[in-house]
Formats: C-alpha cells, structure tokens, sequence
C-alpha cells in the first residue's frame, strides 16, 4: 500500500484527474470521488499507468450522506487519510449575472470546494480525533501542497 493517502474529489476529469495522477507519483494511494463512475473508472486508469494505485468512490459533494459515505469507505479501506483535495465544482456559463437562472447560481454555489471540510470525520490537518492517533505533528499537516498552472497545463507538487 501507498505511504499516504488523499481523496480528491471532481476526479473524474481536468485538474482533479490531474492532480490524481501527480498524487500517484508522489506515492499516494489516491481516493477518487465524483459523480459519474464512468469517469473516475477513467482516471483510475490514468492512475495505474503512473504507477500509482486508486479507490473509486462515487460520491456528490452536494448531499452529506454522500460525502459520509466517501470518508467511511476511505477510512475503512484505508485506515487513514493524510490529504484532502476539495476540487469539485461546477462554473456557470458566462452570461451577466442578471441573466443566470437562481438554479444555475445554487449549483455552483452548492458545490464549491469547501463542501467536504465540516464532514471530514477527522475535523481537517489539526484535529486531535481518531484519525489522528498514532501520528507525530508533522503528520497532522498537509504533507503536500498541489497547484495548478493552467496556462502551462502541469501540476507541482511542494
């Protein structure tokens, strides 16, 4: 098994399947989460062929139930997670904000990445939980930081 574990979600395409696949070759067993299984079967292959090994957990970011589920399944698959990449969202089409639907606004709103923190069992990097036993304090931190360079169209990891 992988030194480390993350879960990213919106995997299933651009930058969460990039930052997936980067995650892979950092050696983490990388927990990939989406919406459409099809797609994350997709990048779960992208994944072996960097070498790396993934867990497909199809999960929608807008419903609570999901996102527990997701976790449950990482933690009892994996018994751990060391990074959580919050990268699912949906963009409204550009027209004037006038002329977007209050639907089309909630979806984006109702996605944005921040949608997993207060349902990660674990609190964030810092908490003192169960998946905080047996680590140092250099562990309970982020060990890997991810950006994007879209212009460039490559990851790097820190």
């Amino acid at each position: 098994m992988a030194e480390r574990i993350a879960v990213v979600t919106g995997a299933g395409s651009g930058i969460g399947r990039a930052v997936a696949v980067a995650l892979a070759r950092l050696d983490y067993l990388v927990v990939l989460s989406g919406r459409r299984s099809e797609r994350l079967a997709t990048t779960a292959e992208h994944v072996a062929r960097a070498g790396g090994d993934s867990l497909v957990v199809a999960a929608d970011v807008t419903d609570p139930a999901s996102v527990e589920r997701l976790f449950a399944a990482t933690m009892t698959s994996t018994g751990r997670l060391d990074l959580l990449v919050n990268n699912a969202g949906v963009s409204a089409p550009a027209i004037p904000l006038e002329e977007l639907p209050v639907g089309e606004w909630r979806a984006v709103i109702d996605t944005q990445p921040d949608r997993c923190v207060p349902l990660h069992p674990a609190g964030g990097p810092d908490h003192e939980g169960p998946a905080a036993e047996g680590r140092t304090d250099h562990q309970q931190r982020l060990r890997v930081r991810v950006r994007a360079s879209p212009a460039r169209g490559r990851l790097h990891g820190q």
